[in-house]
């Protein structure tokens, strides 16, 4: 059908309008926080910009749940203004097949916000974080000072080196809540799903006393170093593959609910169908609101959005504060959310 087609045309081009303009103002907004370091070490306009640029892909993701009720309820509210609408409902576009019509456009945004979460911010954001580093330090950026937690082991890493090297390994292993090994190497490398310890000294504390031993290498079973930290990057800004793996690490460590991997996880499998819902969500703002001017509709869409997004911030840190079931923290704001839409779809005429 042409007029849905239309509809979605037109859906597409106001939300992208509304992502072009909101990514602008915060863009700017980033580029001015950058005032203050500008003249330190090797820190100038160009560093600045490579670093907003490069940043990008993150202040998209963010803003597109905001941009797709937004554009969605802009695109309506003008469609009305000039008559269109009616038009369109007398050649038969029904409420269902608005909805679906937005859907379709909401699918082609949702295509869009993966590639960019997928590809685009992953690749982007270390490079924005790491250029902006080593221009104000000189050096270059490393992880340090790592804990990790695997049953009974307790993982010291001192610093993350490129290829997905340690330096400065301690384990702690312990028994019945005693320290019963404990070992320390100056280096691990990957090696065929475990780690090559090198330089490795290794004590075992027994009841009869210590017994130390001194290896220069040994082949260690201890989970490899998840990419997530590699990526140095918050667990948000992580591709979803890397996201499933550092899963399936925190479950062999026995810490999965609440945490920030989690939380990310779960946030990132419902991006593409919270759009979608969103997009939906416009319809009933539109239509409830008509005896509003069009600019105080587009501000009642993006109103809207911003409790959303914040709303849903919220939910994610109550997770992650208190160790709440990160699916449930995840999906109950989404069903909300779509009950909401329900009722407001119900009052349409």
């Amino acid at each position: 059908m042409r007029v849905k087609g239309y509809l979605a045309l037109h859906q597409c081009a106001a939300v992208l309008l509304v992502l072009v303009l909101l990514t602008g103002i915060f863009g700017l907004i980033l580029l001015i926080a950058q005032l203050d370091d500008l003249g330190k070490s090797d820190y100038g306009i160009g560093e600045a910009f490579l670093f907003v640029l490069f940043s990008l892909p993150r202040l998209l993701f963010h803003l597109f749940p905001v941009a797709v009720i937004t554009g969605g309820t802009m695109a309506l509210a003008f469609l009305q203004r000039n008559g269109e609408w009616p038009a369109m409902r007398s050649l038969g576009l029904s409420r269902t097949h608005a909805f679906g019509a937005l859907l379709q456009g909401g699918l082609l945004l949702a295509v869009a916000a993966a590639v960019n979460a997928e590809y685009l911010m992953p690749l982007a954001e270390p490079v924005a974080r790491d250029s902006r580093h080593q221009a104000l330090t000189g050096e270059v950026r490393r992880l340090r000072d790592l804990w990790l937690k695997r049953r009974n082991m307790h993982i010291y890493i001192g610093q993350v080196l490129p290829g997905g090297r340690v330096k400065d390994v301690r384990v702690y292993g312990y028994s019945g809540g005693r320290l019963v090994r404990q070992m320390q190497a100056r280096e691990a490398r990957p090696r065929d799903g475990q780690w090559l310890l090198l330089d490795v000294r290794h004590v075992l504390l027994e009841p009869s006393g210590a017994r130390q031993q001194r290896l220069a290498e040994l082949e260690w079973e201890l989970p490899l170093l998840p990419r997530g930290l590699q990526y140095g990057v918050r667990p948000e800004r992580l591709p979803l593959g890397v996201l499933l793996e550092h899963s399936r690490y925190l479950r062999d460590s026995g810490r999965e609910e609440g945490s920030e991997y989690e939380v990310a996880l779960w946030k990132r499998l419902l991006h593409a169908p919270l759009l979608l819902l969103l997009g939906v969500l416009a319809v009933p703002l539109a239509g409830l609101s008509g005896g509003l001017p069009p600019a105080a509709r587009v501000l009642l869409g993006f109103t809207a959005g911003l409790v959303w997004y914040v709303t849903y911030g919220i939910f994610g840190q109550l997770a992650v504060i208190y160790r709440l079931s990160a699916s449930a923290c995840a999906v109950v704001p989404c069903i909300l959310l779509l009950g909401i839409t329900a009722v407001l779809a119900a009052r349409l005429r």
